[in-house]
């Protein structure tokens, strides 16, 4: 509180989490830095019961004020006044998405400090700040008459917004929006002129509310209106239909064939000099993917493809002979004698026998082609179809054709070899020999390909078609009856499990273990940890007051865990750095700890999962609540100096090898060494950004700063693009070591 009032005598305004400075005065009276403190630290601490705040937890740095009268008094009068100073600044009335409070003090505009709509409206609501009753900025606005003048006099029409809009894309090279300001004209001579008080924002909101002579547009908007007039935006690599049949006819010209979707060159021709040229950045197989999905201009060819397309403009050899199905069908039969399958689009060659000798021939097709015929009609084919539907109406199918009784038959047979019913994830299917009932596997077929046949209705299975394996098996009565669970069993469960194996069950386990009466360990039939996850999530088997829990949720609800401490997690860290020669991240999964000189894998433990233990404060880590792996390193020591010119050398070397600047939202970082790339192991960008924001790892003159700020300072940035909002420069490093 007392930090609070310093920085209000000192600044002259409220302190919030963007700034950094927290004041001290000494007995003399002299302003001082408290070191190694910010407001947003403080926020954090006030809202995570931190640094010895622990009575006020789940509180933020402006609750805290606003709790002990900590803020400005506001007044009806005094936000009319700034209300009215806002519209003569800005042109229209404030809201509460507003950036700025605008002031005037002897003519000259200055922001408020401290103060921001959001804040203003919300104290009005909660008539708080010594306001009075409760209000918002919109009601203020009406009760004391401040509304935008009345336009009745300036109607609209559609046709006067089409213009404007026109006009503005013509001026501005842009198409307008609803929270655009200025709306273009021409006067008389050509020259451009604002049209009065109008905004975008102002002709957007008559439209919707069919003010101004808009009666008939109630309900449009500026982007439903350039909708409605072809006004669209076309993206800057635009295709169009005629263009592409040129470029195909062009290529053929060139290149003496047709192109296809591995063909890369895109040839245009200038009509004046007859002069060939490359099409800069664009491919067939681009064009083939814009025609696929309907991007790029293309959206009534959603779903085409290049072949089709030259299909459709009869972009194809004229020496193709007409086909007809029985061709087709012909075809179709060869290739499933010779190959003993039959063929789909992705297959080159078609198969036939000749006539007279006999033997296997290639005919000069491939089955892409066809089945792209089949689909469009094209060579005299009806068009329609597939070569998957073709071989359906002419029977056709796998020799290997399914019913629904021979899977049910299937299914209980397999419970009785395995003992469970089988799930897409088994592979073998059991079957009984006609002769000598021995167990023998049905060759070339899965559970999982039997799922697939069923839920798509395949193989002679069209009846069955949208059901999935589970739902056969319950229709047939085939899956065993759901046995209800309690808590006490559970628990029982899991501390047998850790007797058995040593460690805490997880969803990777798959065997629950339970003892019988003599002492001996039985496994419990049809029951998987990875079930009882399941069970807990939807509150099925009798745990409704669970739903919503999961696996490890249950076990720390109910302590069934090893407690952790601070030293343990410390030692496992240097463990790993001595192993693995840096130190870990939370993406790394091996925790190592070494017995009697030999390393091993500390079982159900991963450093992603120790780093959000330490944040929520679990398994008796309470001390030490919100650190992280980081900030846990950073207090023992546990961490490389890192050095400014080091940290150059790295975005140099990222720029070069990714052509753009690093950010904080980038892991990678580069190095290299005989000049191959290789990533600097146990860095990432976030973890420079949070060194330089802290002054940890050897970057103290850096407190305070961060990773773009760094870049700012040494001219590692786009000239073109400066960082908004941002200082270009950094203060030296001695201002920074003089400030603190």
């Amino acid at each position: 509180m007392r930090w609070v009032k310093l920085f209000h005598e000192k600044e002259h305004k409220w302190p919030s989490t963007r700034d950094k400075v927290v004041w001290e005065k000494d007995g003399a009276g002299q302003w001082n830095v408290v070191p190694n403190m910010s407001w947003l630290m403080i926020h954090q601490g006030l809202y995570t019961a931190r640094y010895g705040l622990g009575s006020q937890k789940k509180m933020t740095l402006t609750q805290f004020r606003h709790l002990h009268g900590l803020h400005s008094n506001l007044s009806e009068e005094k936000i009319i006044g700034w209300m009215k100073l806002h519209y003569e600044k800005e042109g229209d009335w404030p809201h509460q998405t507003s950036p700025r409070v605008w002031d005037r003090n002897a003519g000259e505009w200055t922001e408020v400090k401290g103060e921001t709509w959001q804040a203003i409206n919300l104290a009005l609501r909660a008539a708080g700040r010594g306001l009075l009753k409760k209000s918002s900025l919109a009601q203020l606005r009406t009760a004391h008459g401040l509304t935008d003048p009345p336009k009745d006099h300036n109607p609209l029409s559609e046709e006067k917004i089409v213009k404007w809009i026109e006009l503005y894309r013509e001026k501005e090279a842009n198409w307008p929006s609803r929270y655009g300001k200025v709306v273009w004209d021409k006067d008389a001579e050509g020259k451009w002129v604002r049209v009065g008080d109008e905004t975008w924002t102002s002709i957007d909101r008559a439209l919707y509310h069919g003010h101004r002579g808009l009666e008939e547009s109630k309900g449009s908007s500026i982007a439903k209106l350039r909708q409605k007039y072809g006004l669209s935006a076309q993206p800057k690599n635009a295709l169009t239909e005629s263009q592409l049949v040129r470029w195909i006819r062009l290529f053929r010209e060139n290149e003496g064939r047709w192109p296809t979707q591995a063909s890369t060159t895109v040839w245009d021709r200038d009509d004046k000099s007859r002069q060939w040229s490359v099409v800069a950045n664009e491919n067939w197989n681009k064009i083939n993917h814009a025609l696929f999905y309907g991007i790029r201009g293309l959206k009534v060819h959603k779903g085409s493809s290049l072949a089709q397309l030259k299909l459709q403009h009869g972009l194809y050899d004229e020496s193709k002979p007409a086909l007809t199905e029985e061709n087709i069908l012909q075809w179709l039969r060869s290739f499933h004698e010779k190959e003993g399958r039959w063929p789909t689009a992705l297959d080159k060659t078609v198969w036939d026998r000749d006539d007279k000798t006999e033997e296997w021939v290639v005919i000069d097709e491939h089955w892409g082609a066809l089945n792209v015929g089949l689909s469009v009609g094209s060579r005299d084919l009806p068009g329609g179809s597939s070569l998957w539907q073709l071989r359906v109406a002419n029977g056709l199918y796998e020799d290997n054709v399914l019913t629904e009784e021979k899977i049910v038959n299937w299914i209980r047979l397999f419970h009785e070899k395995a003992g469970k019913w089988p799930n897409e994830t088994d592979r073998i299917i059991w079957d009984r020999d006609a002769k000598d009932n021995e167990w023998v596997i049905v060759k070339d077929e899965s559970w999982k390909s039997l799922a697939h046949a069923i839920t798509r209705g395949r193989r002679g299975l069209a009846g069955l078609k949208g059901t999935t394996l589970g739902q056969l098996k319950s229709k047939h009565g085939l899956k065993n009856e759901a046995r209800e669970l309690t808590t006490e069993k559970l628990i029982s469960w899991i501390k047998l499990f850790r007797e058995k194996t040593g460690k805490w069950p997880s969803l990777e386990d798959t065997t629950v273990w339970d003892r019988a009466a003599d002492g001996n360990w039985l496994e419990i039939e049809d029951e998987s940890w990875q079930g009882i996850n399941s069970a807990l999530r939807q509150g099925h088997r009798g745990l409704a007051a669970c739903k919503g829990s999961s696996l490890s949720k249950f076990r720390y609800s109910h302590d069934l865990h090893e407690n952790l401490s601070e030293e343990q997690i410390v030692s496992w860290i240097e463990l790993f750095y001595e192993k693995e020669a840096r130190w870990p991240i939370q993406r790394d999964k091996t925790v190592w700890d070494r017995e009697k000189g030999e390393w091993y894998g500390v079982e159900g433990e991963s450093w992603g999962m120790l780093d959000q233990l330490l944040r929520n404060g679990n398994r008796g880590l309470h001390a030490i609540k919100g650190f992280s792996l980081l900030t846990l390193r950073h207090k023992h020591g546990l961490d490389d100096d890192l050095d400014a010119e080091e940290i150059r050398r790295w975005i140099r070397l990222f720029h070069e090898k990714e052509d753009r600047w690093p950010s904080m939202r980038d892991s990678t970082i580069w190095e290299k060494k005989n000049g191959e790339w290789i990533v600097v192991e146990g860095e990432s960008w976030r973890n420079i950004s949070a060194a330089f924001r802290l002054g940890l790892r050897g970057l103290k003159a850096y407190k305070g700063s961060t990773l773009a700020e760094f870049k700012q300072r040494h001219g590692l940035v786009d000239k073109e693009t400066p960082h908004p909002g941002k200082s270009n420069l950094l203060p030296d490093t001695e201002a920074r070591k003089n400030s603190t």
